[in-house]
């Protein structure tokens, strides 16, 4: 029997189960890519919300009573905040949520102003 010139069968079936994986591998590698950044830009926005309270904090610590509120900032964002005074201080708790999957633990803040 004689050789032919060209490509078997097994030769393309390999090659094409080959490129088959590189293609899927690649492309979980551009979804996990792009999940991470999703959640580095959603933690980056809640860190900003958080600053931006504890500027808030810090220009009126002394001037604002016992508060605290719950506030949906973005979509996937809540700002949780209470604010403690005292005759001699004021505490401000913040806690950012955010609703990444698997759920991350919550940013955390707390701050304290003596107040004269």
């Amino acid at each position: 029997m004689r050789t032919r010139p060209g490509v078997s069968l097994v030769e393309v079936l390999v090659a094409a189960t080959l490129l088959a994986v590189g293609i899927g591998g690649t492309l979980q590698s551009l979804l996990l890519s792009a999940q991470l950044r999703h959640s580095a830009d959603l933690r980056e926005a809640a860190a900003g919300y958080a600053l931006d309270r504890l500027a808030w904090f810090e220009a009126r610590a002394c001037v604002q009573a016992d508060t605290a509120a719950v506030e949906p900032k973005a979509p996937g964002i809540e700002l949780r905040w209470q604010l403690r005074a005292t005759d001699v201080e004021r505490r401000l708790l913040l806690e950012v949520h955010t609703d990444l999957k698997p759920p991350r633990a919550p940013i955390r803040l707390h701050a304290e102003a003596r107040c004269e």
